[in-house]
């Protein structure tokens, strides 16, 4: 194993070693393992500015994606500010953040989890061929996935393909879909085939199972950047029952979120380059108004003194955003 942390590290552009992920007692940080693919979730977009809607859908995708996808990180990638002025450019009394307040504000965020970072979308192809090289090179084997809202995903179209991504997933946990009503399975798409639920085999989730166990048994809870084997052989029998209970712990868990779980898949057949669609239906759907078009009309039609307390649990990083909002009027 390895931590994925050392190779990000090395793929940004003057990046020289600067922390990436928190270290977060009880969590596993994003960790490499050879002999499977590990996937990295990518969430583009221009975020101008990003909001609560955007972070439940990274959240819930990244969660409930499904374990045999074993997705181990995620990267958010920040629109250019020269394609923000190209999408708003009938638009120019709108609020338009750069794109480091926008990866700010996401970092604002993004500190409670250790498994995301946010990056300018126009560095990631550089970033991304350099990153597979190095991986590739000791041994491991990395794809991307992209996530999509579901303001992307329709029944008419779906944009398949972007980022070299082969897998496309998406929720309704934060806007409604159209192919999706509660209680029935989702409408087949065009240029689909048909919906199956996920399967996840038991073997999957026992040994994702054993290695959180082993991870939360680790001295300090963490993976170095070397290589690195944990064998279970070398504890004593008393470590070795506790390890046993809590494989079990992690695995009853992890069965029963699986069974809970509604997630579906299906196949693109409009071409042989083996696209697939994940759907995640959310059984705790967050306000249907939640957009960055709505938090613009709220800073703009809000006083500047009230602005932060409207701003509380709609956008991401409040307090900073008006912050911007206040510089930018010289206040």
């Amino acid at each position: 194993m390895a931590r994925l942390e050392r190779y990000i590290q090395n793929s940004l552009p003057g990046n020289k070693g600067a922390k990436i992920f928190n270290d977060i007692p009880g969590h596993t940080p994003p960790t490499l393992r050879k002999g499977r693919t590990n996937r990295i979730l990518l969430f583009n977009g221009c975020f101008n500015p990003p909001h609560r809607g955007h972070l439940a859908l990274l959240e819930h995708t990244f969660h409930d994606c499904g374990e045999d996808l074993n997705v181990i990180a995620a990267v958010v990638l920040v629109a250019s500010e020269e394609f923000l002025q190209w999408k708003f450019r009938r638009q120019s009394r709108d609020l338009h953040l750069s794109d480091q307040q926008r990866i700010r504000l996401w970092d604002g965020e993004l500190g409670r989890a250790n498994w995301c970072l946010a990056c300018p979308e126009d560095q990631w192809w550089e970033v991304s061929a350099k990153l597979k090289l190095d991986l590739a090179r000791d041994g491991f084997e990395v794809d991307f996935v992209r996530v999509a809202g579901g303001d992307k995903i329709h029944r008419a179209g779906q944009a398949h393909g972007q980022w070299g991504c082969r897998t496309l997933i998406t929720s309704d946990v934060c806007r409604r879909v159209d192919f999706f009503e509660d209680g029935e399975a989702p409408v087949v798409l065009r240029n689909h085939g048909p919906w199956r639920k996920v399967e996840v085999g038991e073997d999957i989730l026992r040994e994702q199972a054993r290695q959180r166990a082993l991870h939360s048994r680790s001295p300090e809870g963490t993976v170095t950047g070397e290589e690195t084997s944990l064998d279970i052989t070398q504890s004593n029998p008393v470590e070795d029952d506790a390890l046993t209970a809590r494989i079990q712990e992690e695995y009853l868990r992890s069965l029963s979120l699986v069974n809970k779980r509604r997630l579906w898949i299906c196949d693109c057949t409009s071409n042989s380059r083996g696209y697939t669609l994940r759907f995640i239906a959310s059984d705790d759907r967050l306000s249907p108004d939640f957009s960055s078009t709505n938090l613009r009309n709220i800073i703009a039609y809000t006083a500047l003194g009230e602005l932060e307390d409207k701003l509380q649990g709609v956008a991401l990083s409040p307090g900073l955003l008006t912050r911007f909002i206040l510089d930018r009027y010289g206040i």
